[in-house]
């Protein structure tokens, strides 16, 4: 019971000759979902699975459990990859239901909860993208799995879901609840940038710990016995009650992996976040360009630390950096230089954050020949 997020492209704006733009993939025991797929996803992703199964085969991130594309807003470099690749996964022959999930303004949900088309909305609003996507989509031969487009304001935290004729309908369910999840809640929390824009955070919930198997095999108890313990009842045996509560470990504690796409530091609503195990974040100028960060709502290196202080991450794992720089040194040492505290990373393409179940976070760095922590 683990969360791991592949980082696929931390280039921002435009690829270079090494590094993709956005796009990521997270992995829980209930499925994997996409975080953002910019340019060239779908062959990101290809490699990743081929270099899985050569250096690390005990993992793998088959595109048929991935239950949702979240995207936390509309630029190109976030969402230009998700129309081919949905069409990759019909020749590949996918059968299981889609969720492309993301945020838009107010007025676009309250439009669509009356029932009218929204009016003067931003070219790169991923309610045109959606549009686009649906009529693409259903001009072609029709895909051999369910799609659903799913809209929302994530300040209001009201969702709609789109039908083909760009209509939507009011969501009643919570992503968790539509998606089938029952350990992991997902929610969206809204950031600072020049579009509609979104940061995803995951969570595995808190777990009962290990059943005691060791002490039950002394006992000599039998499998009906065993069930019941591990189930949560008391029993007797042998003249003695056994209270199923001791026979189980120390509860495992919830894991939270928090992924924001483009935005300026220190959103409001990610500050409201108690704690993460770790906050994968922007970082897309240095500190000299401090005045261009805020101009154009994006952060720095010291932008994202200050950030991660005030969610109480344990790591921060910067990403989506200017294809300016050719090494990373400089943004982990402007941002360990804000807060000591906080372990910070800097990821490069194909890198895997991950999250084991004491909460402990390990970056494990793609070499060319496997991962290395």
């Amino acid at each position: 019971m683990a969360i791991e997020a592949h980082i696929l492209g931390t280039s921002s704006a435009r690829p270079t000759a090494t590094r993709a733009v956005s796009g990521s993939i997270v992995v829980t025991d209930e499925g994997n979902f996409v975080v953002d797929a910019g340019e060239g996803f779908q062959s990101r992703f290809a490699q990743q699975r081929k270099w899985l199964k050569q250096y690390d085969a005990e993992s793998s991130i088959r595109p048929s459990k991935i239950k949702a594309i979240f995207l936390t807003h509309g630029h190109l470099d976030h969402t230009w990859g998700v129309l081919p690749w949905l069409q990759s996964m019909s020749l590949d022959g996918r059968t299981q239901p889609l969720a492309i999930i993301g945020p838009t303004t107010s007025a676009v949900v309250e439009a669509l909860v009356d029932g009218v088309i929204p009016e003067d909305v931003l070219s790169v609003d991923l309610y045109n993208q959606f549009g686009y996507w649906i009529s693409m989509v259903n001009h072609e031969q029709p895909l051999p799995y369910e799609l659903t487009y799913i809209l929302g304001d994530p300040t209001s935290r009201r969702w709609v879901q789109l039908d083909t004729k760009g209509h939507g309908k009011l969501l009643d369910k919570s992503f968790s609840e539509r998606l089938g999840l029952s350990t992991i809640e997902i929610e969206a929390f809204p950031t600072l940038h020049s579009v509609p824009s979104c940061a995803w955070s995951i969570t595995q919930q808190q777990r009962q710990g290990a059943f005691d198997r060791n002490r039950a095999g002394e006992l000599q108890l039998d499998e009906h016995q065993k069930s019941a313990l591990s189930a949560g009842h008391d029993i007797e045996h042998e003249g003695t009650m056994l209270l199923a509560s001791t026979f189980r470990g120390p509860p495992k504690p919830a894991l939270r992996l928090v992924v924001s796409g483009d935005t300026a530091e220190c959103s409001p609503s990610l500050a409201s976040i108690e704690s993460c195990n770790v906050l994968i974040h922007e970082a897309t100028f240095i500190d000299e360009q401090q005045d261009v960060a805020d101009a154009f709502l994006h952060s720095t290196s010291r932008g994202a630390m200050k950030t991660a202080r005030s969610m109480n991450a344990q790591a921060l794992c910067l990403t989506h950096y200017s294809n300016r720089l050719s090494e990373t040194d400089v943004l982990i040492q402007e941002a360990e230089a804000e807060c000591p505290d906080i372990v910070v990373t800097a990821a490069d393409d194909h890198d895997r954050i991950y999250v084991d179940d004491s909460g402990e976070v390990v970056h494990k760095y793609w070499n060319g020949n496997g991962w290395m922590n």
